[in-house]
């Protein structure tokens, strides 16, 4: 991860009612174990989801998507954990009619790169739907390998994740005097804990300023907008 100015890093855990090759260099697959669902589940929960945004993905609101789209990570992970734990593979090369029907949706659902995965994963079920999810110009997102690239278009910053994580928000402000705040939120794992609903998920935000002020300033700022205590 490359830093210029000032890029805060925020880790969220959220908890949430349920509605290829070898690992590049750059992250550790400790986080690859006790996946939420069986691989029978994953099965029965996806066939159940895909059916249900094909009649329905027309007509979703605002309100219903992002619990959809939660439930799609924890299925994704879900299915990335067992295909590692079964033969160590992270991305997988051949044809999986799972993937397609997983991979399909993250577009459909404000997923910045998920055409990317429908591209790649597609061709057994049916081809992807049109592009719904624009990434805004002043960001680059790249599918290299099992990974994804994100990085400002003028090479202020640039950051590296598995492409099961999920970035749902990119947004930019430039104020008055130019100075430029860049926002990325990115839902990465999920586990299994002692909350009601079992699991959570966790979230990461990405803030990036070309302004000058100092650092303690900006943190101070941030963890009080997002509501984190400053001895977290």
């Amino acid at each position: 991860m490359q830093f210029f100015q000032y890029l805060l890093i925020i880790l969220f855990l959220t908890s949430m009612p349920v509605y290829g090759q070898e690992p590049q260099q750059g992250y550790s697959t400790e986080t690859l174990k006790d996946p939420i669902y069986s691989h029978s589940e994953i099965m029965v929960e996806m066939l159940n989801f895909h059916n249900y945004l094909v009649d329905n993905h027309h007509n979703l609101t605002e309100q219903q998507i992002p619990p959809l789209r939660e439930h799609l990570y924890y299925l994704i992970n879900s299915y990335v954990k067992f295909r590692f734990a079964e033969n160590k593979i992270i991305l997988p090369q051949e044809k999986d009619a799972i993937a397609d029907m997983l991979f399909y949706w993250p577009d459909q659902l404000g997923v910045y790169g998920g055409q990317l995965l429908a591209n790649k994963f597609s061709g057994l079920l049916s081809a992807p739907l049109p592009q719904k999810t624009i990434t805004p110009e002043s960001y680059n997102l790249e599918l290299k390998g099992d990974l994804f690239t994100l990085n400002d278009t003028q090479g202020a910053w640039s950051v590296h994740f598995p492409y099961y994580y999920m970035p749902f928000l990119l947004q930019e402000n430039l104020a008055s005097d130019n100075t430029k705040t860049q926002l990325a939120i990115i839902s990465t794992g999920s586990s299994k804990d002692n909350s009601q609903v079992g699991h959570s998920q966790a979230t990461i935000m990405l803030v990036y300023t070309s302004s000058d002020v100092p650092l303690e300033n900006f943190t101070q700022y941030w963890q009080t907008r997002v509501q984190i205590p400053e001895t977290a």
